[in-house]
């Protein structure tokens, strides 16, 4: 007796987050949007013109825990703007380090 296993499916991959935006799940159930139906996100830099970030700097990976809201938040905003999350979180350092700098300039 001699039972053939049933072939095993292959996780799908998924490509970049930008290319997920078309199909958010929302309380359970999909929901599919043409990217055309999104309405385009104003963006306001937050870093100075006297600090721009060289976009040829080496980077390095850093693992950072976040909460779960908050990283979701992330995921879905980021492809919104057309923006990689690296680049949203590096922004969000160099306000936070400007931010610091000032009050301990102020002491």
């Amino acid at each position: 007796m001699t039972e053939e296993q049933p072939e095993k499916k292959k996780a799908s991959r998924f490509g970049s987050i930008a290319a997920q935006t078309g199909s958010l799940k929302i309380g359970g159930k999909s929901k599919q949007e043409s990217s055309s139906s999104l309405s385009p996100v104003a963006h306001v830099p937050l870093i100075p013109q006297s600090m721009p970030i060289d976009p040829h700097e080496p980077r390095k990976q850093q693992t950072a825990y976040i909460p779960i809201s908050l990283q979701k938040w992330l995921r879905v905003r980021a492809p919104l703007e057309e923006r990689d999350i690296s680049d949203i979180v590096t922004e969000a350092l160099i306000a936070y380090r400007e931010r610091v700098e000032r009050e301990e300039s102020q002491e």
